[in-house]
């Protein structure tokens, strides 16, 4: 089971890739903030979580949906660089669609280990 401290900032983490999709479909400018403040939230809260609090025999599973979740902000950082450098409609278009895509991944990950915390 996950500590109540990691359970929050999960939760907080999955709303704000929430706030991030709904952002997507208005302006650049709001786009831009809440991919900002998304990433903020990750590298101050998600990335420094550490195992020392989590029950041992869910340990295994929360290191690699961790590191999966590292790995696709890592994906998701690039995708934001090209969308924002994409110039044709066409190819924004494109690029706004895996963008999307990858944010759907990871509120599934927050998903995942908000639900096993449910579940233990």
């Amino acid at each position: 089971m996950l500590p109540s401290s990691h359970q929050k900032v999960y939760q907080n983490f999955k709303e704000a890739l929430k706030a991030l999709q709904e952002a997507v479909k208005h302006s650049s400018e709001e786009r831009q903030t809440t991919y900002h403040r998304v990433e903020h939230l990750f590298y101050s809260e998600v990335i420094p979580l550490t195992e020392a609090e989590i029950n041992p025999e869910i340990v295994s599973r929360w290191r690699s949906i961790q590191t999966e979740l590292h790995r696709m902000f890592k994906l998701l950082a690039t995708d934001w660089l090209f969308l924002w450098s994409s110039r044709q409609m066409a190819t924004k278009q494109e690029r706004l669609n895996v963008f999307c895509d990858r944010i759907e991944q990871m509120i599934k990950f927050c998903r995942i280990l908000l639900e096993e915390t449910d579940q233990s």
